[in-house]
């Protein structure tokens, strides 16, 4: 009978130890799964973190000094002319001081200066030495009213750049950032997706854009449209809104019409005519000249009686 009892109280002890191994592997195996996710979700921060430290130096804002008419609720009065400053954003694209940004920001411009990041500034403008941003005048060299698209060009050189390229593959539902200065605040990002490839905002209308639901503001226009890779896929144009703020319906001028418009102005040529996607339709160029403050009103059919007294707002940001 002792011996009986001896022996089962070395078999609960076993089996004691037993759960007690597997409660301590179950356990590591958590933590290790749990360190696992924690360092994915690091490796993806710093991936994030490295495309918006390479972009950034290159993004610039725009401050502009002009006339223009008095704008009243989306209403414009050209009987009236009124100072107008503006604030917008563009992309430094070659290192002697070439920038695009959109048409619409420089409309009415009498004078135009650049703002120059303190990290672009201070680690790649010669002889600068503090952390202050720099401000240039700049030159308008061209516009393109129809694609809404302007090329600057400051006197300076080595400034940090993106290149823009045609050959650069957007896809529907990649990661986007938009990078730029909204309601004036410089080197500000915002990141979503590619909502769309190629869609038109209107259908009397045939030009396309890329189309992204990364928030864009007022003032982030003339600012690049990003990729993972830190490629310009396009330039942030306008927003579709029926309350005036960003919905996730924000448009980018392609990188395809973006090189053929930058090409062409730094030509000093005037651009006319059609553009062909890569899905090989011809799409003409035709976008509205509105100021950036105004709001062209389109008819948005929803099916119900009172459709035609509902509209969806254009807003150049």
């Amino acid at each position: 009978m002792k011996c009986l009892f001896i022996c089962f109280l070395l078999a609960a002890s076993a089996q004691a130890q037993v759960t007690a191994n597997s409660v301590a592997a179950s356990q590591n195996n958590a933590g290790q799964v749990t360190l696992g996710r924690a360092n994915s979700l690091r490796e993806f921060d710093s991936s994030l973190e490295h495309v918006v430290s390479t972009a950034s130096p290159a993004i610039v804002q725009i401050l502009v000094s002009g006339y223009g008419p008095v704008e009243t609720h989306g209403h414009t009065d050209t009987a009236r002319i009124v100072r107008h400053p503006a604030i917008g954003s563009g992309v430094i694209v070659d290192p002697d001081g070439y920038i695009v940004t959109d048409a619409h920001v420089v409309e009415g411009a009498q004078r135009v200066r650049v703002v120059i990041s303190p990290a672009a500034s201070s680690q790649r403008v010669e002889g600068s030495s503090h952390q202050t941003p720099q401000i240039f005048d700049a030159r308008i060299l061209g516009r393109d009213k129809n694609a809404d698209l302007a090329l600057l060009k400051i006197e300076t050189t080595h400034l940090p750049f993106i290149s823009v390229s045609d050959n650069v593959r957007v896809r529907q539902g990649e990661l986007a950032f938009a990078i730029g200065s909204p309601e004036g605040l410089r080197d500000s990002v915002t990141m979503g997706i590619v909502s769309s490839v190629a869609p038109q905002a209107n259908t009397n209308d045939p030009m396309f854009y890329v189309q992204t639901d990364a928030p864009l503001n007022p003032r982030n226009s003339g600012g690049p449209l990003v990729d993972i890779d830190g490629n310009v896929v396009g330039v942030n144009t306008f927003i579709l809104s029926e309350g005036g703020g960003s919905e996730g319906l924000g448009f980018a001028l392609p990188a395809s019409i973006l090189k053929v418009d930058y090409d062409s102005l730094r030509r000093r040529r005037t651009l006319r005519g059609h553009y062909t996607s890569n899905q090989s339709h011809t799409v003409a160029v035709r976008l509205s000249t509105a100021s950036h403050s105004s709001a062209a009103q389109i008819g948005r059919c929803c099916g119900s009686p009172d459709c035609t007294r509902r509209t969806t707002s254009i807003s150049r940001v």
